[in-house]
């Protein structure tokens, strides 16, 4: 109980203490870093909370890992399931690391492009035997019969997935995409249709209702749909391409040009954008401009893009590989959702054999050991993930809750060290350390960290942890003086939020 209500004030300490006002700026937008800093609030607790089991252990070599060149990290916000811990679970208290049970290909596994489509096949057709009626399995094995071209297949799959759930857009996409790409528009259309009479009107479906109304030369039904995308995501450039395209169609040069402009300024600078583009100047008599966009157009490099129809042609070795890869992977994550963590562990090893660089695989699996609380290996993928993307400060920060776990406190140290040395203008490892060590009893040394963090970004949070820092020291007047800063702090931000 105890850690309970501890995980709840550290947590909401450490987000306070995130997105507390900077002194020099009282109206800064403190609301919008709360997902990120109480989730690495969380994680700093579950940290410390683990640590607790490991108290009177003896200390292991420190074993860092090796430092990237580069000297700039992003601070991304990380999956929700890569941060829920269970706070109050209790770890077997032991003094060696955990045992270790799993290894990581280094190397991509040979594999014939006939073996990597017959093994698709044979995990699509054994999850289908699992779970007979259950759409998601359909689905898995949709998209193996897409990928593998067997259209008919994977449309009466798409469909028995619509009709045994209708609420979900992916089958109604990817039945469309299907469509469209063998020149079915009219079948895009009915499915889209469809989607929206289900209550589905994203602006997703959206986009590819405009692709299919285009494609059946409604063009004036184009228009109104991409516009009414463009209402909920005004920045986007496939949905100004659309309308540009479409007014295109309808004659509409002048408005043509200018959303086709949008698009490419958007980012859609791809060779249709700058033909369509070349088109509508023509028409508009502006030929200079016409010869430019001609010119950016033919300067494209022959990019071996294929033919609907040269497609549904064998398979190349290479895109063998990405369907095995694609089916596994929904696969495993079906697995997962049962739960069968078993059938999905064995899955997310096999296309790590296949593509050892795929960090998707990595943290789905480093989540699985997580949750049956085996570090050893929950370290192995951990530090995989480190290797594959090492400007992520939360990668550290699971590295180190990985060793805590496995009783390494001194590879967890060294780990949110290095995680403060790539990111020292971020408040979020000086915050995880000063948790860290007050749990290991050296407030001292944690005073320091915080004391970092509140110079970074001082707030009513990290002045509270301050002072229970000092506390802990036996600093009573100093902890007071932190106390009376954090108070007025949140008074500050209490008065900034009632204002907005």
């Amino acid at each position: 109980m105890r850690e309970c209500e501890f995980a709840f004030a550290l947590a909401t300490q450490s987000h306070l203490f995130e997105t507390g006002i900077d002194l020099a700026e009282q109206n800064s937008s403190w609301k919008g870093s709360m997902s990120l800093f109480t989730g690495v609030a969380a994680l700093a607790l579950s940290l410390a909370a683990l640590y607790r089991s490991f108290n009177t252990q003896v200390d292991l070599p420190v074993s860092a890992v090796q430092q990237p060149e580069a000297n700039l990290v992003q601070e991304k916000e990380p999956a929700s399931s890569a941060l829920e811990t269970a706070v109050g679970q209790q770890i077997h208290e032991s003094s060696q690391p955990r045992a270790v049970t799993v290894r990581l290909p280094v190397s991509e596994t040979p594999a014939t492009k006939e073996e990597l489509e017959a093994e698709a096949t044979r995990v699509a057709e054994r999850l289908q035997q699992v779970l007979p009626e259950e759409p998601m399995a359909l689905h898995v094995a949709a998209l193996l019969h897409a990928q593998l071209h067997s259209t008919a297949q994977a449309e009466e799959l798409w469909k028995r997935c619509i009709q045994l759930d209708p609420r979900t857009e992916p089958y109604y996409i990817n039945l469309a995409a299907i469509a469209l790409d063998r020149g079915d528009s009219q079948l895009a259309v009915d499915t889209l249709h469809a989607a929206q009479t289900a209550g589905i009107d994203s602006p997703n479906v959206k986009h590819h209702l405009g692709i299919a109304l285009n494609g059946l030369g409604r063009s004036q039904e184009a228009i109104e749909v991409a516009k009414s995308a463009l209402a909920t995501e005004p920045n986007s450039a496939a949905h100004w391409m659309i309308l540009g395209q479409a007014q295109l169609q309808s004659g509409l040069n002048e408005e043509a040009e200018q959303s086709l402009r949008r698009a490419v300024d958007l980012g859609a600078r791809t060779k249709a954008a700058y033909f369509s583009l070349f088109n509508v100047c023509m028409r508009l008599g502006k030929r200079d401009e016409a010869k430019q966009f001609r010119d950016i157009y033919a300067s494209f490099k022959e990019d071996g893009t294929l033919s609907a129809e040269d497609r549904y042609q064998v398979l190349s070795e290479s895109e063998a590989r990405r369907v095995c890869v694609s089916v596994l992977s929904e696969a495993a994550a079906l697995y997962v959702a049962i739960p069968d963590s078993q059938n999905a562990e064995m899955l997310y090893l096999r296309i790590l054999a296949l593509d050892p660089k795929n960090q998707s695989a990595c943290r789905e699996l480093a989540d699985i050991y997580q949750q049956r609380s085996t570090p050893g290996d929950e370290q192995v993928v951990r530090e995989r993930i480190v290797e594959l993307d090492p400007l992520n400060l939360m990668n550290y920060l699971e590295l180190a809750k990985a060793y805590v776990a496995g009783g390494e406190s001194g590879k967890a140290e060294s780990a949110i060290k290095l995680a403060i040395s790539l990111s020292p203008s971020m408040v979020t490892g000086y915050a995880a350390m000063t948790d860290f060590l007050l749990e290991d009893q050296q407030p001292a040394k944690a005073q320091w960290y915080v004391e970092r963090a509140v110079e970074l970004k001082p707030s009513s949070q990290g002045y509270s942890l301050l002072a229970r820092t000092l506390r802990a020291q036996g600093l009573t007047e100093e902890a007071q003086a932190a106390d009376a800063m954090s108070a007025k702090l949140k008074a500050q931000v209490n008065s900034s939020a009632g204002r907005k």
